[in-house]
């Protein structure tokens, strides 16, 4: 888009309209700041930070009647 149509379009506007362009444009210029500062996790990427301890998956003492299909 022609940035002067679009200047010309916002002068077009009453004042508070023109602030809520100007929020908006506040807004999307956070939220490409925030896109560009972000990385995306790789798969795997906290490999070795928790340990599970042996018998992690054993059943829970009292819960066998949960437990039953």
């Amino acid at each position: 888009m022609d940035e002067q149509v679009l200047l010309q379009k916002i002068r077009s506007l009453p004042d508070n309209k023109k602030i809520e362009v100007e929020d908006f444009t506040d807004f999307l210029l956070q939220k490409t700041l925030q896109e560009e500062n972000s990385t995306v996790p790789q798969f795997g990427f906290a490999k070795g930070v928790f340990k599970m301890k042996p018998g992690f998956d054993d059943p829970i003492e009292g819960m066998e009647e949960y437990m039953q299909p």
